[in-house]
């Protein structure tokens, strides 16, 4: 049984003192080395733990949000606008997301425009974020952290109130006195009758935004998120998220060995279904699996067979959810059977506000028991997400990001969200979960296993204090003790980076791609190679570089060739594409 955290700090509070010596002069680096960070910010008093600050300074920032639409400060003006800041694993962050849920019920209509800007992630967990928490704010993605540092010097949950006028008129840290904020809020809003905001992908936007997009009559078609595998007969899948009916659905695009199929809908209802994945089993059939809450109030994962004609079979529902249930990775053991592994959200404290990682597999035509994979053996504020998992001979290990705070019996060296590996055997016997990465906020792990045995773990990594990420890597030999640190940094520092991926062809060779940004903020994908016996990896290089490629996913296909997915912006839309390599 987890033991109770004795408070309720959002992540980074635990061992305070030292932590607020590091953490200023991290922030002192930054500011000095930064030039992003504005002339407001650096002038501007640090706000302590918990209090607030009513300095007015201006609103100013351009981000894209989680839909990728691009956002202003100047689509606000003239409106009361709510910022809450925060990460997608911080226990303080969960926490004031249930109270945004209601102030954004309570204001909306009477004209609050809210934002959530989320700190270190991207999309994806962006996406089960506010989808759990049923919000409606516009979503910005802030991954280093450059929109926070002009106003937030303190911890998270961040808050800000911004007036008509365009001015951050109040500030708050966590602990938030929302009977405070509250107040401050009624005071802002307009005595009219505010115009009815507009809807597109379940989030409310301000006209300036959609009119920018070209999306006041009709949203953009917008398909993301690809899973892509290869059997051995030649055929491709791939399996990708879209809103071309106006709601998010899971789309299959088949490669029959001599061209590809039409699209064609899985999930496509007027739920909301979203994050499908594909692997090939030994028989070479397709399994997909997706996110979805068409059969109830609650996300549940779902499970379909992919027939020789490409027709899709009945959806299985894996989960049967008290909570939601999110992020279904799956992967083939030795004997055939289909592993699924996702999290759930549960309660903590009386809030839906924790996530364990668990898994479930299917022989023949029963699934096993629920077997919980994410230790139990530490207090229930322990958060953890973006679960993986692979065959490894007679087992299956599983890798995901833990957000860390030492629990007692296991490593000292990881403090932030970090990434484990945890195998479990036939017979259902779990080992101990072992660190892989250390200081850094890691996150969004890829894991492969090598014909030596070692599993090979990727995964993004940023800096706390933010302004860089990169892609890391670690061989890890399960049978030696753990050694958890930085890992290999296969790709150099970028402004931002995603969606790592990582894969071994039969024939012993091994690929990486990822997405980065170029120094004018143009998204492109990058490709590393080595043999599974070289030393190591080989100088990135650039694959794709037009249309802002984002999400890849890759596999080799039967002729030794590497196949990525991504998505690409193709004039008012976007669309999957496949690049094979030469």
């Amino acid at each position: 049984m987890k033991t109770k955290r004795y408070n309720d700090m959002p992540h980074g509070m635990t061992h305070y003192r030292w932590r607020v010596c590091w953490l200023a002069a991290v922030i002192a680096a930054t500011v000095l080395c930064n030039p992003g960070v504005t002339n407001a910010a650096a002038n501007m008093r640090p706000v302590r733990r918990g209090a607030e600050n009513e300095q007015k300074v201006p609103l100013n920032f351009t981000l894209a949000d989680a839909y990728g639409r691009e956002v202003r400060a100047d689509d606000y003006r003239g409106l009361p606008l709510l910022i809450i800041v925060g990460a997608c694993w911080c226990g303080g962050c969960q926490k004031d997301a249930l109270v945004l849920q209601t102030v954004e019920q309570k204001y909306r209509g009477r004209g609050l425009q809210t934002i959530r800007s989320t700190s270190l992630d991207n999309e994806l967990p962006i996406w089960e974020f506010v989808k759990h928490y049923r919000l409606p704010s516009v979503p910005l993605v802030d991954p280093v952290r450059e929109f926070e540092k002009q106003y937030n010097r303190s911890g998270w949950t961040f808050l800000m109130l911004v007036d008509a006028a365009g001015r951050v008129v109040y500030r708050a840290n966590s602990p938030i006195d929302w009977t405070r904020v509250e107040p401050r809020i009624v005071a802002l809003l307009p005595k009219e009758n505010p115009a009815k905001p507009i809807e597109r992908d379940g989030v409310t936007y301000p006209p300036g935004v959609l009119t920018r997009s070209d999306e006041i009559q009709r949203g953009r078609s917008r398909d993301c998120f690809p899973s892509m595998a290869c059997a051995a007969d030649g055929r491709k899948y791939v399996v990708f998220t879209t809103n071309r009916n106006g709601t998010q659905d899971v789309y299959l695009r088949v490669f029959d060995g001599k061209q590809w199929l039409p699209d064609r809908p899985v999930a496509a209802t007027q739920a909301d279904e979203f994050d499908g994945t594909v692997i090939v089993d030994g028989k070479n059939r397709a399994w997909m699996s997706w996110t979805s809450n068409a059969r109830g109030p609650r996300y549940d994962i779902f499970v379909a067979l992919v027939s020789a004609d490409s027709s899709v079979g009945e959806p299985m529902q894996v989960t049967q959810s008290n909570d939601d249930a999110m992020h279904a990775r799956m992967a083939v053991d030795s004997r055939g059977r289909l592993w699924v592994t996702y999290y759930h959200w549960q309660e903590f404290e009386g809030r839906s506000r924790d996530k364990e990682v668990y898994a479930r597999y299917l022989e023949g035509t029963q699934w096993s028991k629920e077997m919980h994979i994410s230790p139990e053996d530490v207090p229930d504020y322990e958060d953890h997400t973006d679960p993986v998992v692979a065959a490894l001979g007679d087992a299956m290990v599983f890798a995901w990001s833990w957000d860390f705070h030492w629990p007692k019996g296991y490593s000292r060296v990881p403090d932030k969200p970090s990434i484990f590996l945890r195998k479990i055997n036939f017979q259902g016997v779990l080992d101990r979960a072992r660190a892989v990465s250390g200081p850094n906020c890691d996150s969004r792990p890829a894991i492969a296993v090598a014909p030596d045995g070692r599993v090979w773990c990727a995964w993004e990594s940023a800096s706390p204090a933010g302004g860089v990420k990169n892609v890391s890597f670690s061989a890890e030999d399960l049978a030696v003790a753990e050694d958890p640190g930085l890992g290999t940094n296969v790709g150099g520092l970028q402004k931002n980076i995603c969606t790592p991926c990582l894969t071994i062809s039969p024939q012993g060779t091994a690929a990486m791609v990822w997405a980065a940004v170029d120094a004018a903020g143009r998204w492109m994908l990058k490709q590393v190679t080595r043999g599974v016996k070289d030393p190591s990896w080989t100088s990135p290089r650039t694959i794709v570089d037009k249309g802002n490629p984002r999400f890849p996913s890759i596999a080799y296909a039967k002729d030794g060739k590497l196949n990525v997915a991504y998505a690409v912006d193709k004039e008012n839309r976007r669309e999957i594409e496949v690049y094979t390599e030469p």
